[in-house]
């Protein structure tokens, strides 16, 4: 089913390349059918989709390989247990070390 014609799509506002088979795309997308058997000018070098975070379409070009969703949870940062106590402190206390404020 997926053919050998790859393309890229560029994602999100730093324009992330993806490879992806072009066959998969437009059998489970019209939205791609459109761009790449219509009259889309663009569609010859490719799709932007500047307005799609990066990690949004990876789940979404996972699912057109194996039709399941993964999400992965996010990588956590490092810390050490004073970043808790200082959190509980001021939890407890009412304030925040958060640059905005909740009006």
């Amino acid at each position: 089913m997926c053919g050998t014609d790859m393309v890229t799509i560029r994602v999100g506002p730093e324009a992330v390349p993806f490879y992806v088979h072009k066959r998969l795309l437009t059998y489970w997308s019209p939205y791609f059918r459109n761009a790449f058997d219509g009259s889309w000018m663009e569609a010859d070098r490719g799709i932007s989709l500047s307005d799609v975070e990066p990690w949004l379409f990876e789940v979404v070009n996972g699912w057109l390989y194996t039709q399941s969703i993964v999400l992965e949870p996010p990588a956590q940062e490092s810390f050490d247990a004073s970043d808790i106590t200082t959190a509980e402190a001021g939890l407890e206390s009412g304030e925040t070390t958060s640059k905005e404020q909740i009006p």
